[in-house]
Formats: structure tokens, sequence, C-alpha cells
């Protein structure tokens, strides 16, 4: 099994330390390994330790760590090689996954992922031998994993209890596996395996197999041999698949986040494992992340930063930094009045009548510009309401039979689109066949009887279970009585030879010379028979044909293809507001298979053509269907923005064959119901010191904002205008 994907890409590897933990049902053992593009070696392993509950196995696994030496000592990633009855639908049972979470945080371990025993073992037996047939048992404390393999092909494993007597534990999960597959055979092969029973251990159970009859308790091929996988052998094994595996896997590219399917850590989570990185990643203290906050906030210039000392002044300083050409005066600190009036006491009575209107002009001036202020001001209050979002996930049904979106339903309108689709799939044959030559000879048959007999071509003669067939009819002679001197009679019995052939194939037809035979349901003191000389040319062999499981395989395959294939091209086709599911509805239009049913084959090939059926429907028509739906949620006081509602849609994955069901979610801002022209009335004439209590006693404003028009008048008048005409209400887009 594949490694999870959670090494880095980015540093390619030479040479890589790592500790592998090997759990079945009772026992633990601790590996260090050595893993190197070449190969896996194991450095130093544990011995097996049996553990009986959780916090027994924390401890056994403990002591096997400290069995692997000083390299381990610096490294707390750790692979899992697991039983195969711990998985189901590839994932560890939920039963498993509080008991690795407690190895992994008691003892601080990182857990990169794991292996499955038995799928280690046939994948080394599959490297060696891609058509590999065998049956085999990976024998455990408590529980036996039996896998069939036949060509290659790895059937689903069977579990079963392990009792005192082994052959009737297997002998159970051979009914189990044939009844499922339908199959009639077995592979003429079994191979035990054991990662918790010794060696002496492990050679008891073969030999009791060994001693079991099996022609009577499963229909194997033929009669099976038995091997064994030491368990020196099959740690060795485990652990160049593991190194494999952690090769193969820093071989792999990581997608883009933004791009990934999943989400590694909560996956990990799940397993009861945390997330795993291959680099460490030295952690940053506060002084250097402050000195990677302050680059960030740099000015740059086509990225590079721009040193302090090079940004200009201030405008204030600029301005004071400019020289002057020439020499500058010191400015007469003598009012405009004194200049004007000049120093005359001849002029002084007028100079201060002059003044004097100067200020009264000046005073008019500003008290006509303060009325002019109190009755010409306009006021803009720009106002941001408080938002509430409005949401729900809803399942839509896409009708071919509607025109308009049926809110009350959740049925939206949508067409039917058809594809034609072809594609060509191949696969290895698994059925299996005997075949072979019928044994052929020449037998007599002799007639004790007085009177002549003619037996027809077909005739069944036959020594214990073995029958053969006359080739040709046959007559033979009465038999004949001849009278002696001396009164005795002399009895010869009629005969005749004729040429006769094995009624099934195989060697066991090839019968010795001088064979007794029977003569159909004749009794002995009637009609006999025996071979005239030895029947040869009896022969059978295995031959690999078609079955209808194999043509059944690449029509389901092919079918898969086309639906992915149509997927692709609607996926193309759609877009501008237009969307194109495929249904689950896969026509098969044309099959041509390369062989017929049980013809003599290793490859069958599947030309297929099938239409596969689609819905298309309009973004536009979930509009209206959101605004209804989602109208039905808004709270009291608020409405539904005029902002179209945001949709998120995806195929369900309960849509039925030939229809399509949307999972939505649906989604809208809702704005409080204010009308511009209360808010006016409200604000006529209130002191600018109480607008925003105003604003805060309506309990759906966020924040508010006053502009004067002109902008001067701010600073002068202390009150809005009494008019409403006056004050603009001007509604701010939440963000």
């Amino acid at each position: 099994m594949d490694l999870p994907n959670l090494f880095s890409s980015a540093t390619e590897l030479e040479t890589r330390i790592q500790i592998c933990i090997l759990l079945t049902e009772n026992t633990v053992q601790a590996l260090l390994l050595k893993i190197t593009m070449e190969e896996s070696k194991i450095l130093h392993k544990s011995p097996v330790l049996a553990y009986t509950d959780p916090e027994t196995l924390v401890v056994r696994t403990d002591e096997g760590l400290q069995e692997l030496g000083k390299e381990s000592e610096n490294i707390n990633e750790v692979i899992f090689i697991l039983e195969p009855a711990w998985l189901k639908d590839g994932d560890v049972v939920a039963s498993k996954k509080p008991l690795l979470h407690k190895v992994t945080t008691e003892l601080a371990l990182r857990p990169v992922g794991f292996l499955v025993q038995s799928e280690a073992l046939i994948q080394n037996l599959l490297a060696h031998n891609p058509h590999f047939s065998a049956v085999l048992l990976v024998i455990n404390s408590g529980q036996i994993a039996v896998t069939v393999l036949t060509q290659g092909t790895v059937g689903s494993p069977q579990f079963v209890g392990r009792s005192a007597d082994i052959s009737s534990d297997i002998q159970e999960a051979f009914a189990r596996y044939l009844h499922e597959k339908n199959e009639a055979h077995l592979p003429g092969k079994l191979i035990c395996a054991s990662f918790s029973l010794t060696e002496e251990e492990l050679v008891a159970a073969q030999q009791k197999l060994l001693d079991t009859s099996w022609g009577e308790k499963a229909p194997f091929v033929q009669a099976p041999t038995i091997d064994i996988i030491k368990p020196e052998l099959g740690l060795s094994i485990v652990a160049q698949q593991a190194g494999n595996a952690v090769m193969g896997l820093h071989k792999v590219e990581i997608q883009p986040m933004e791009k990934a399917a999943h989400n590694p850590e909560k996956e990990s989570k799940e397993l009861g494992f945390s997330a795993v990185a291959h680099k460490n990643i030295a952690p940053v203290d506060d002084e250097e992340r402050a000195v990677e906050v302050a680059k960030d906030f740099l000015p740059t210039s086509f990225g590079i930063p721009i040193k302090q000392a090079h940004l200009p002044e201030s405008e204030e300083d600029e301005e004071l930094a400019v020289e002057v050409p020439g020499k500058t005066t010191k400015k007469s600190k003598a009012s405009f009045l004194d200049k004007f009036l000049g120093n005359s006491k001849s002029k002084h009575k007028i100079g201060i009548f002059i003044a004097g209107g100067f200020l009264a002009g000046l005073v008019t001036l500003c008290i006509g510009g303060y009325v002019w202020l109190l009755f010409f001001t306009t006021v803009e209050a720009r106002i941001t309401p408080i938002t509430k979002t409005i949401a729900s996930d809803v399942t839509l049904t896409l009708d071919p039979k509607l025109e308009t979106a049926d809110a009350k339903n959740l049925r939206i309108p949508a067409a039917t689109v058809a594809k034609t689709v072809t594609t060509q799939v191949s696969g290895t044959t698994s059925g299996v066949k005997i075949v072979g030559d019928k044994a052929k000879g020449e037998v007599v048959i002799y007639n004790k009887t007085s009177s002549q007999k003619t037996f027809a071509a077909g005739t069944v003669v036959q020594s214990g279970q073995l029958q053969f067939l006359l080739d040709k009819d046959v007559t033979v002679d009465a038999a004949t009585v001849q009278q002696s001197s001396s009164n005795s009679e002399t009895k010869t019995f009629g005969e005749a030879k004729v040429a006769a052939t094995a009624y099934v194939i195989g060697v066991e037809s090839n019968i010795e010379k001088d064979q007794e035979l029977k003569v159909s349901s004749f009794d002995k003191s009637t009609y006999a028979a025996k071979s005239v000389g030895a029947f040869t040319g009896g022969s059978s062999r295995e031959i690999r044909v078609v079955a209808q499981a194999d043509r059944d395989q690449l029509l389901a395959e092919a079918k898969k293809n086309m639906l992915r294939d149509a997927q692709e091209q609607f996926k193309k086709e759609s877009g501008n507001g237009t969307f194109i599911l495929p249904t689950e509805e896969v026509v098969v239009k044309k099959a041509i298979y390369s062989d017929e049913l049980e013809a003599a084959a290793d490859e069958l090939v599947l030309d297929a053509e099938a239409t596969v059926t689609a819905l298309s429907y309009q973004v536009s028509d979930l509009v209206p269907l959101a605004e209804e739906v989602l109208g039905t949620k808004v709270p009291a006081g608020f409405s539904l923005s005029s902002d179209a509602p945001e949709i998120l849609s995806a195929p369900s994955q309960n849509s039925g064959k030939g229809a399509v069901v949307l999972q939505a979610n649906l989604s809208a801002k809702a704005v409080p119901q204010l009308e511009p022209s209360t808010m006016t009335l409200e604000l006529a004439g209130k002191p600018i010191s109480e607008v925003q209590s105003v604003f805060a006693n309506t309990g759906v404003i966020k924040s508010s904002s006053l502009q004067f028009n002109p902008p001067v008048a701010a600073k002068f008048i202390t009150k809005l205008p009494t008019d409403k005409n006056k004050i603009t209400v001007v509604w701010e887009t939440p963000e």
C-alpha cells in the first residue's frame, strides 16, 4: 500500500533512517531501517513482544524502541506495519485509531503512514511474477488472513479466527471466498507467513496443513503445495516494501494547497495521527520575526527595499529646506493699519475713522457669512447599516419537465443532453479450463450366453469409475458347448475385438493390458470384456479461457471510462451561465469482445460505444428560487439586499440513475428596512452632538459620517438644518 503523501519533494534524498512498528492483534515489534534508492536494510530490530491492552502496548512499544540503538535516538517519525484486519476500504478501522493515537502521543512519535503486512508480501510475489497464482495465509496469534491470487488478480481477504484445527479454519475461509466470488477452483499453492509466530510454530502449522487431505475439503485445481515464508524473510520483505514506498512517495510532487482536493491535516487527525512534514522547520524567534515584519512595511521599488535615508522629507521639512536666492529681510512687525495711516499726527483722526469703518464692515461680513451658512448649508449623512448573512443548504433536483423554477418543491428546469462516446479496454482472462486427449485402445468382449449379441457403437465398458465407449458396432457370437467322450461338456465363449475410446480426457484412462471391464449394466455371467493391450494417449492440461466474469469486469470498466470521458466533454461545454451535469444513465449501444466465452485466451479486449445522458441548467433559474427560499429566513425589520445571492452548488452523491441532484448553499445579505425619508425627519434640526445617539438608537447602523457643503460649515454651525430637504441620507454598501 502506498504511504500518504506527507513528504516534501524539494530535497533529493539518497539515504534515510526510518523507524517501523509492526503490529498484530497482540504483538509488537520495532524495526530500524536504512533506506536507499537501491535497497532497504534492517539495521536493528527488537524481539516480538506480547501485549494485552493499550497500556501494555505503549510499554512494550517503548521497550522495543529502546532496542534500536543510538542511530534511532534522534528519529521520531514512524511507519506502522499493520495486520490486514486493521484496515477497511483502505482506512484504519475506527476501533484501532484510538490505539494508534495513544502510542504516537504518549511516545512522542510522528506517524508517516502505514503498510499492510499481507499487501507487502503480495507486492513482493507479484514483482517476480505478475501472473502469480497462490493462496497467501498470514497466520498470527489469534487470526488468519486468507488472500487468493489468481493470475495476478488479488481477491479481497477473508478473516477467520485461529483455533487448534488450522485446517478447518482455512477451509471456512475458502468456503466464504468461493461463495462471494462465485469461483469453482482455488490455485494449487498455499504460502504461509507470520509476523507473531516463531519459525518453529510456523513450521508446525505447515505440517498440519500438509497432513490434511485437501482433495476432499476444497476444490483445488491440483493437489496443493504448501510453502512458508520464514519470519526473518517476511521482515526483510516488508522492510523492502516500506523503503520502496518511502522513496516512491518522495518523488510524488505535492499539489499546491489551493488546488488540493483534500485536507491532509484533517485526514491525519481522523486516522488518529497528527500531520507530519518531512522537513523540520526551525522556529523563528520574536526578534527575527520583528525584523521580517519591519521589512514587510518598507516601501519598495520593483521589489527592491528603499532605505529610509533615501526617502524624501515631509512637505513641511522640504519647504523649510528650500534656499531663497539673495538675502532674506526680516518681516516688519508693523500692521497694515500702521502702514496705511502713517505716523503723521495730522492724519490721526482720519485713521481712526477709517479703522472703525473697516472693523464694522468685517463684523458685518462675518455675521452675513454665518447667516448664509445657516440657511444654505446642506448635509450628506453617509450611513453603513449592519447586515446579516442569510444562508441555507438545500437539495435541488433538476427536472426536464419544468419550465420555471419550483421553489416550494426545490426543483429547477433542465434540458436533456445526450452524447455518444467510445472506449477500448483490455484485461487478462481469469477462466480456467481443462483440455487434453482421450485414451484409446482395443477391448475383447466375451459372450457367455447361447445367443448371438450385437453391441452398438457408444456402448459403455468400464473399470471402476473409468468409462470407455465402443468406437463402432460389434457382433459377438454365442457361446458353444462341446460333448467329450467321458460325457463331460466344455463351454467356449463367443468373443470379438473392437476399438474403444475413453469417455473423458486425462492420464487416468491409460489403463494396463488385460484390465477386466464390465460391459454396460450386464452381469459378468452374461457378458464380460478386457483390454487387449494398454490404452494410451490420455492427457490433460489447464488453460486460461474467457470467463463471464472477465466480460462483466471489462464492461463495467468501459462504462466507467465512457462516463468519465463524457463528464470531461460536458465540463468543457459548460460556461456562460450554463452547466451540464451527466446522469448515471449510460446506455451501451455496442460491445464487441475479442474472444467468445470459454475461448482460450490470455487477454480479452472490449470495444464499446455508449450514449451518456446529461441535464443542463441555467444559473439564472437558480436566482429567483434562491431569493424565494432565503426570503423566508429573513428576520423581522430586515429585507434581502438588492445584490444577487451567492449560489455554490455541486452534484450530489445521491443522484439516481437518469436524474441529477444538486447540493446547493444559498446565501445573501439582509439589510435593515430603514427609509431615507424617515431618517431625514429624525435628523432635521438635531444638534450635531446628538446625531450619533440618533443613529445608535436605531440598533441597525454600524457606522456613520456627516459631510457638509460647504465644508467650512462644519467649523461654525452646531445644528443640522431644520429643512429636511437640505439633508441627504446615503446608504453605504457594507464590505
